[in-house]
């Protein structure tokens, strides 16, 4: 619940800047913040429905074991 509401509290300050940056021009920022703002509401309502995410650490980690490898290699 707290989740849903903080997640309101963010929608309605990012429309209030929205309306500056329109009145700005900058539109190319409008549409970078939007896309960030719609990747988070889409994961806070995946954690809402619990919904199991993949964990980024596991990423870095499958792209990064082969040079540690390698590296552990040249020291032993």
């Amino acid at each position: 619940m707290l989740l849903l509401v903080i997640m309101a509290i963010a929608i309605g300050f990012s429309f209030m800047e929205y309306r500056s940056l329109k009145e700005q021009g900058d539109y190319r920022d409008i549409t970078i913040a939007a896309s960030l703002l719609g990747i988070g509401i889409l994961m806070g309502c995946l954690q809402l429905f619990n919904v199991g995410m993949p964990n980024p650490m596991s990423l870095v980690i499958k792209l990064l074991q082969p040079t540690s490898q390698l590296v552990s290699k040249w020291l032993s």
